[in-house]
């Protein structure tokens, strides 16, 4: 089981990544069972947060390029930006307060899908990196528009231009998570925020997020098109073919 869902509170559920052996990385079955699970979470009245994190010592690693090396169809491409991508915008966008407990390495999509969440917490182990311009790729999932939204546009292409790699030190200092806790009390800390957090009024989320989906779903749609020309390239295949390769 690539991912598991499981009650942390009665309104609090966990969502695991648990591919360890690949660092998390996110092939399309686990894309496919991650968005059926953050869709089933939306559609369950009973729960009012929701945690994502990872199993070992990675959050998520992003898409599974030993995988994504045989794929290179302009539809392929649609499939890896469309499945992850409207999960995370429904889970924005809607009534769910939604927390990321980063709790190891966050990379490419991994990382889009840490900063998504409305509250984010690290360990003190953890960093992040948006890496896709290294892949010859864009974000695809939401990524560049939050970092904007979070960070400015200026920081946000820093990030993205240079894919360095952010230790939970500096992802507090900027602004990208608003906790930094030791390895061993981050799953109590994060359980904590979402039960607070579960107690907002759906009604008041909603109110808070209705005026912004429609711009934010521009955005997607902007980015979207953006990773969809970036993965036609030939660049984008042979730096696929070269990082899968080691």
């Amino acid at each position: 089981m690539t991912i598991e869902l499981r009650s942390i509170a009665p309104s609090v559920a966990e969502i695991l990544i648990r591919r360890p052996e690949a660092r998390n990385a996110l092939d399309f079955e686990t894309q496919e069972k991650l968005a059926a699970t953050i869709g089933k979470c939306i559609e369950d009245s009973g729960l009012m947060a929701v945690i994502i994190t990872g199993e070992g010592t990675a959050f998520a690693a992003g898409g599974d390029l030993a995988e994504l090396a045989r794929f290179s169809a302009p539809e392929d491409g649609l499939r890896l930006s469309t499945l992850v991508g409207d999960a995370l915008a429904l889970l924005r966008m809607g009534r769910l307060n939604s927390v990321a407990s980063v709790n190891g390495h966050a990379r490419g999509g991994g990382a889009e899908i840490a900063i998504s969440a409305n509250y984010r917490i690290m360990a003190e182990s953890a960093d992040l990196a948006f890496v896709h311009s290294k892949l010859g790729l864009s974000p695809g999932w939401g990524g560049r528009a939050r970092l904007v939204d979070l960070l400015g546009e200026s920081m946000a292409e820093d990030l993205l231009n240079t894919a360095r790699v952010v230790s939970s030190g500096e992802a507090k200092r900027i602004g990208l998570v608003h906790e930094v806790v030791s390895p061993e009390s981050l799953r109590e800390r994060s359980a904590e925020v979402a039960v607070e957090y579960s107690r907002t009024s759906p009604a008041l989320r909603r109110f808070k997020q209705r005026d912004t989906a429609k711009s934010q779903r521009k955005q997607l749609l902007e980015e979207r098109a953006e990773f969809l020309r970036r993965w036609k390239t030939d660049q984008r295949r042979e730096l696929f073919t070269k990082f899968a390769n080691g």
